[in-house]
């Protein structure tokens, strides 16, 4: 079964593993620590069989959102986990009024561009030597939230 919830410290030795197996340059612990617990960042995981198998984490400011992180485990792409997340991260800025949508991702990163493009995000600048693990610039996407 299939199912998003809240995330709790509980899930940060899964949420590093995911991190660590997803990315290139993966975010220290500490850094999904604070954004749990501090209360204007919000975060969403989605379970198949009760095992998290990736996550989102966001924030609302006026009428923009900006997706912080998001990720899903390497052994289960293609499984639609992606699509769930950000949908989820829309419907949740839509009923706080947000209008637009931010995000960076890898220039490199030719599978995340395709989910976010079709969620509507567009190239709307590019973040030189962005990455620190290898300098690789960023794209800055940008979509409008119907």
């Amino acid at each position: 079964m299939i199912e998003l919830r809240s995330l709790t410290s509980k899930d940060l030795p899964r949420v590093r593993w995911i991190e660590s197996h997803a990315y290139q340059d993966p975010w220290p612990l500490e850094s999904f620590d604070d954004l749990i617990r501090y209360h204007h960042f919000f975060h969403v995981g989605v379970t198949e069989d009760k095992v998290l198998m990736g996550y989102v984490f966001y924030q609302m400011a006026a009428q923009e959102m900006q997706i912080l992180n998001i990720a899903v485990d390497p052994n289960h792409h293609s499984k639609g986990f992606g699509s769930l997340l950000l949908e989820y991260a829309h419907n949740e800025g839509k009923k706080n009024n947000v209008i637009e949508s931010f995000l960076e991702v890898r220039v490199g990163n030719q599978n995340a561009q395709k989910l976010y493009r079709k969620f509507g995000y567009k190239k709307v600048g590019r973040r030189i030597h962005y990455y620190q693990d290898n300098g690789e610039d960023a794209w800055v996407m940008r979509c409008k939230l119907p």
